[in-house]
């Protein structure tokens, strides 16, 4: 029987991801409209791709000012475009 590993979502304007129960939620709406006013100031407009091959799934955050991200497992917000990044921030 499959199961599902990941599920992709959006119409929030924001991005999150979070692990539970053997399952990655990935929220994703940052294409062009205002974001959500979250009090978050590290949020940014951004896309996301998925790729998917015989070794796994490979999903990447694309800033619009080109950067493009990994996500790291766990519960995350990704930051702006802010100098300081969290110790998890993978540039790819």
């Amino acid at each position: 029987a499959a199961k599902v590993s990941r599920v992709y979502m959006g119409h929030v304007h924001a991005f999150g991801v979070q692990d539970h129960g053997g399952v990655r939620y990935v929220l994703t709406g940052g294409g062009g409209s205002a974001l959500f006013p979250s009090g978050n100031k590290d949020s940014f407009h951004h896309y996301l791709t998925v790729e998917i091959t015989h070794a796994g799934v490979r999903d990447r955050v694309h800033s619009h000012d080109g950067k493009v991200f990994a996500i790291p497992h766990g519960m995350v917000i990704l930051p702006t475009h802010d100098e300081r990044k969290p110790s998890w921030w993978e540039l790819v």
